[in-house]
């Protein structure tokens, strides 16, 4: 084992050297994590019961719903005297709504998206205003059922403070036995819980775990490492396919160049790029996209996203209504629709995705469901909303049954006390992905068997792309009876990285962060560890050398109108550990606080020669940008408490 890596300052042949490197580099062993969710350095920051809705009074009732397309009045409600129009909202960019007329409710919209104002004839004060989601279905006639009860408009609305009644431990272990699909294009849908890892949805979700385990036959993919810091690289490797970053050389990583880099991304339209929702809508999928945060996925922090609509129904005048400063106004409607009505802003977008798998049983869809708001902030932020979700998948479990499901996290949770905790630090880079089958392909044991043997070894957001884009060019053809034995990606015109989940992968490289773009900072193996905090002139000089670089990052970037140069905190305690001390990595993770504000700042940097030597080359591992976000992001946190931090 000694001889896996060369001695980075013995070089007498450096062509010579750099091919041997390469070659142990791509044959290094990944020792997997073995985490307990539940471990006790963690439980000081876990908290079951943890609920922003507790307490909640509802003090707003709304007036109005839509059914069957049509604006309706509550008539449990006195509605004697009461006149209502509504106006569409209209997707004009990623940045802007175009409103519609106002126009009476005795017409349909035309809209998914429909605010609604009331006023009563005989009370001048009077006023209402609110804004409902819906999925409208231009070619709706004779699709829906026709209703029982001819009088709709004396139809009342759901109850929303209705109680929930569902057993909690009742589990239908009825498996299913039909074979044959009711549709040749199963549906595929992607639910996001942005910034949750794996083993921190199996301890918040034990009720929805089961569902989806026990009776969904759900698959667990427990190692999926993230590959970039936050969730635009993610969600770029995931929906785009597309490494958007360079991968820093390191001990374990050659140099990765960037398929496109995040400021070509940034700065330009994505409407020609290879977005998975495109290449289902060109098979002829209905494709639905909604996240609950106004500043979308690919337009944060100030980037173009899409010119033109990129789903059939985009939800996102509802955010831009709700959350962009030039249209909510004095934040009544979001006041409404979420304090005054005790509901957050998952339940708003899962009764759009609802609504959107109600309303075409008899087309092939593909939905993106995308939540920030849950758990981005607040490492507890699911434990609150388990029963929600297991009624959610038990509810629509039959609506499910020819679906694809990707339940899956971009990241872990980032940022706060439980991050500081050495589960914490992999929980990070673990994120969650559960897939659940089609019923008619849980019948093919090869296919389930090649996604647990695949589930065992290290995977990435690459893979996932792979396995979408496997299915939108695929799953026509798949049956109980299909083989998979090779992913071919010959035959298809886009970037591909990883491999597909439901084919073995290959295995001629091993599957470590190496040969899977993975940056050493990021990386989930699990490598041998010593730790050396107690040479502590040998530690205050690499947090100095890192802070010079996040200094000069400040510089580069123009933040020094935010930022003050930083110092180091030399009363507080350094942390340095050396990574792999027998293999002569000479890589160290430096983790220490600066001045002003005593924020923690951490990062990679790897010697030259031997640590004792003063005059031996310090080297960044970690990339400057993103010790900067760090900084910025936890400056940021010095000042609230312990689970909120900055957006993405």
């Amino acid at each position: 084992m000694k001889n896996w890596i060369l001695p980075i300052n013995n070089t007498n042949d450096q062509n010579y050297n750099s091919y041997q490197n390469k070659i142990k580099l791509e044959e290094l062993e990944c020792k997997l994590p073995d985490l307990d969710p539940w471990h006790e350095k963690a439980l000081p920051h876990i908290n079951k019961n943890s609920n922003p809705l507790d307490g909640c009074v509802v003090n707003f009732t709304e007036f109005t719903y839509i059914k069957d397309g049509k604006v309706r009045l509550n008539k449990t409600l006195d509605t004697k005297g009461t006149r209502c129009y509504f106006r569409c909202y209209y997707n004009k960019s990623e940045f802007e709504i175009e409103f519609g007329n106002w126009t009476s409710i005795r017409h349909k919209p035309d809209c998914d998206i429909v605010e609604v104002n009331c006023t009563k004839v005989n009370d001048k004060a009077y006023t209402y205003n609110t804004m409902h989601a819906q999925i409208y279905r231009p070619d709706a006639s004779g699709v829906k059922p026709a209703l029982k009860n001819s009088n709709v408009d004396s139809i009342s609305p759901p109850d929303p403070a209705a109680p929930f009644t569902d057993t909690p431990d009742r589990i239908d272990l009825v498996k299913p036995t039909n074979l044959t699909p009711p549709n040749p294009l199963p549906d595929v849908h992607i639910l996001v819980f942005d910034s949750v890892a794996h083993t921190q949805f199996i301890r918040s979700m034990t009720t929805t775990m089961h569902v989806l385990r026990d009776e969904m036959e759900a698959i667990a993919f427990p190692y999926v490492n993230k590959i970039g810091i936050n969730s635009r690289p993610n969600g770029y490797a995931m929906l785009f396919g597309k490494q958007a970053f360079k991968v820093e050389k390191s001990p374990i990583n050659d140099q990765y160049d960037p398929n496109v880099t995040m400021e070509e991304l940034c700065g330009r339209y994505l409407d020609s790029d290879q977005f998975v929702p495109f290449e289902f809508k060109k098979r002829g999928y209905t494709t639905m996209w909604a996240e609950d945060w106004e500043i979308a996925l690919f337009t944060w922090p100030n980037c173009r996203g899409f010119a033109e609509t990129p789903a059939d129904h985009y939800m996102r005048p509802f955010q831009l209504r709700l959350d962009r400063y030039n249209y909510k106004q004095d934040g009544t409607m979001k006041d409404q629709l979420l304090r005054k009505m005790c509901k957050e802003r998952h339940e708003h977008v899962i009764d759009y995705l609802k609504d959107f798998i109600n309303s075409y049983p008899d087309k092939p869809k593909f939905s993106l469901t995308w939540l920030n708001e849950l758990a981005h902030d607040n490492n507890n932020g699911l434990f609150h909303v388990d029963m929600y979700f297991k009624k959610f998948f038990r509810e629509f479990k039959e609506k499910f049954s020819n679906s694809f499901l990707f339940i899956m996290g971009d990241h872990g949770f980032r940022f706060g006390g439980i991050r500081k905790t050495k589960l914490g630090e992999v929980e990070d880079n673990n994120p969650l992905l559960m897939m659940v089958l089609p019923e008619h392909l849980r019948k093919n044991r090869q296919l389930v068997n090649n996604m647990k043997d695949n589930a065992k070894i290290l995977s990435t957001h690459f893979d996932t792309f792979a396995t979408l884009v496997d299915i939108a060019h695929n799953a026509y053809n798949f049956t109980h009876n299909s083989t998979f034995n090779n992913f071919d990606k010959s035959e298809i015109n886009l970037t591909i990285n990883g491999e597909s989940y439901f084919h073995p992968y290959k295995l001629d490289k091993k599957r470590n962060c190496h040969n899977l773009r993975i940056p050493l900072d990021l990386c989930i193996c699990q490598h041998e560890r010593e730790d050396i905090s107690n040479e502590r002139a040998f530690g205050e000089r690499l947090a100095n050398f890192m802070l010079e670089h996040v200094n000069q990052a400040l510089v580069e970037q123009n933040q020094t109108d935010l930022c003050v140069e930083l110092t180091l905190n030399t009363t507080a305690s350094i942390e340095v550990v050396e990574f792999e001390p027998s293999l002569r990595f000479n890589a160290f993770k430096v983790t220490f606080n600066v001045l002003p504000g005593n924020g923690q700042l951490w990062g990679f940097v790897q010697i030259d020669g031997d640590r004792s030597d003063k005059n031996a080359k310090i080297s960044m591992i970690s990339e400057r940008k993103t010790i900067l976000f760090l900084w910025r992001t936890l400056q940021l946190n010095h000042h609230n408490n312990d689970d909120t931090s900055s957006r993405k």
